[in-house]
């Protein structure tokens, strides 16, 4: 489904992501796990176009998607759910989901109905503004966000990030059923090795913006590989 070769991304003169490969398939929940400042935000953000990559190739369901703007690989079905959450604070949270509607161009947005079957709190709250909802509900309505779109690969950033540790189990729960259900990679970036242990197949774990260490998921959670890349 998504196929990163010999990645390069820079933030002006700063080379960030480093001759990077990597691969995720459209069975599986993959992670990227390293510490902060690592580059992991930096190549979602590449995957989803919305920073250009100084060479390499980024191939999504065959097809070489390395110079298409963002908002063609978001019609072709990558969907990005950012790191802090970025809903519409002004908006309604029934308005933050209309929003997702938008992005599902050329296909049909997923019925909002399957979103509240994972996230019931949001039907609740569905004329309560996106900016006055907990961490962890505009967390869940991110993700909603990015459900509607109905996504062909779904792009999570830190989603435990500010959340109360019961939201984050709640959380790492309702990821492999959406992915089940919907039949929908995902690809995760995140530090709570306790999450991604819950939720993914296979990882990679990266530093100073090259891949270090991949396998597994269960030889990723290796006391001495955690020490080494990602424990502070």
């Amino acid at each position: 489904m998504l196929t990163i070769d010999a990645l390069n991304v820079s933030y002006g003169e700063t080379r960030i992501i480093n001759d990077l490969s990597l691969n995720c398939s459209d069975d599986e929940i993959l992670a990227v796990l390293g510490r902060n400042g690592m580059g992991k935000t930096t190549l979602l953000r590449a995957i989803a176009g919305v920073l250009e990559s100084d060479s390499g190739t980024i191939t999504f369901d065959g097809e070489d998607v390395t110079d298409s703007p963002p908002h063609e690989r978001a019609r072709r079905g990558i969907t990005l759910i950012p790191q802090g959450r970025e809903i519409f604070p002004d908006l309604t949270v029934d308005e933050n989901l209309q929003m997702g509607t938008y992005a599902a161009t050329g296909r049909t947005p997923l019925d909002r109905e399957r979103v509240y079957e994972y996230f019931p709190i949001l039907e609740e709250r569905l004329e309560q503004k996106g900016g006055t909802l907990s961490g962890g509900q505009q967390q869940m309505l991110a993700i909603g966000r990015g459900l509607v779109t109905n996504p062909e690969l779904i792009l999570l950033d830190e989603p435990s990030e500010g959340i109360q540790p019961s939201i984050v189990k709640q959380i790492g729960e309702i990821l492999p059923e959406i992915h089940r259900k919907e039949d929908v990679p995902v690809v995760i970036v995140e530090q709570n090795i306790e999450l991604v242990s819950s939720v993914a197949d296979r990882g990679y774990i990266i530093e100073n913006g090259r891949i270090v260490e991949e396998g597994d998921i269960r030889r990723l959670q290796d006391e001495g590989l955690i020490q080494k890349h990602i424990g502070i």
